[in-house]
């Protein structure tokens, strides 16, 4: 046998064991059960087992382990609350002095079948609602509705997070995928996953496996191991780290000083407005063309192995 399909061979053996001890030790610390009796897709549950309407606006404290949430606007004035599950849950809805609070925790078992249905939560809140809605859960799907008044504090273990329109948006996410579609500002922690952005005013992101999409924003800090980034437009500035993977941008304009830096992959930019480029690559070509040598600000490209190129 080759040596070198050999060797690929026992990496790719090694990192299965791994993988699968990893798994074991995980669900060895937990209480999950698994019931295997039925095979299919989930669905959400249409049981109401507790409903409740708040007249005063307050902030929303969702905790839960096994259930999605889905938040959307409404025209009434009143916050509505609806738990939703086929199983024995523990939940309340509990109006605080400064925050309603939900909890919501099923059991630790999960079946895996065509007649499974997956707890929810499903709150209404008033489109000008502009409080604080913190959700701190195991395993969900995340929806948000249009309130670009509200502020969101996410903390997600397993789950896709999709939010049509916020305010402000923190989010940690250990698996999923990310989608938004309009935020002022974007601060995200994120394992693995892709993170996809229309419009953005601010963002921060740290991902360390998927690929990042952007197609408007004005200002980004984003830090990335493995995967690529490609943004449409850049309005006013932009700190790119990325490990491993390519970083595309089409149109940057520039007004303060701005990085892109590569390990291995490219970095290809289509145009740029207001800026000099100073770029540098140990292993790759360096292309520039049409660089504004009077302007006072600065893009640096660097890559340690990878070709530059920018018009």
């Amino acid at each position: 046998m080759n040596k070198g399909l050999t060797i690929t061979l026992i990496t790719l053996l090694s990192i299965l064991t791994i993988g699968i001890t990893c798994a074991l030790i995980i669900f060895l610390k937990t209480d999950f059960k698994f019931n295997f009796t039925e095979i299919g897709f989930n669905s959400l549950s249409t049981k109401l087992v507790e409903e409740k309407e708040i007249s005063e606006l307050k902030d929303l404290d969702i905790n839960s382990n096994v259930a999605d949430v889905i938040i959307e606007e409404q025209d009434r004035d009143t916050i509505k609350v609806e738990l939703y599950s086929d199983k024995d849950v523990n939940h309340s809805i509990s109006e605080l002095e400064d925050k309603i609070s939900i909890i919501f925790k099923s059991k630790n078992e999960i079946n895996f079948g065509i007649n499974n249905k997956m707890p929810n939560i499903k709150v209404y809140l008033p489109k000008k609602y502009a409080k604080n809605i913190k959700i701190d859960s195991r395993t969900s799907d995340i929806k948000i509705g249009n309130l670009k008044n509200a502020t969101s504090n996410i903390k997600l273990t397993t789950g896709d997070i999709d939010i049509k329109s916020i305010d402000i948006v923190k989010i940690n996410n250990q698996t999923g995928d990310i989608k938004i579609d309009n935020a002022n500002e974007l601060v995200s922690t994120h394992t693995t996953g892709d993170i996809k952005v229309e419009n953005v005013k601010s963002m921060t992101s740290k991902l360390t496996t998927g690929d990042i999409r952007v197609n408007n924003v004005s200002d980004i800090i984003s830090e990335i191991t493995t995967g690529d980034v490609k943004i449409q437009t850049v309005k006013n500035s932009m700190d790119i780290t990325s490990t491993t993977g390519d970083v595309k941008i089409e149109d940057a304009t520039i007004n303060k000083n701005s990085k892109i830096s590569s390990g291995t992959g490219d970095v290809k930019v289509n145009s740029t407005t207001g800026c000099y480029v100073e770029g540098s690559t140990n292993v790759g070509d360096n292309n520039i063309k049409n660089n504004d040598r009077k302007s006072d600000v600065t893009l640096k490209i660097t890559s340690r192995v990878g070709d530059i190129k920018v018009n």
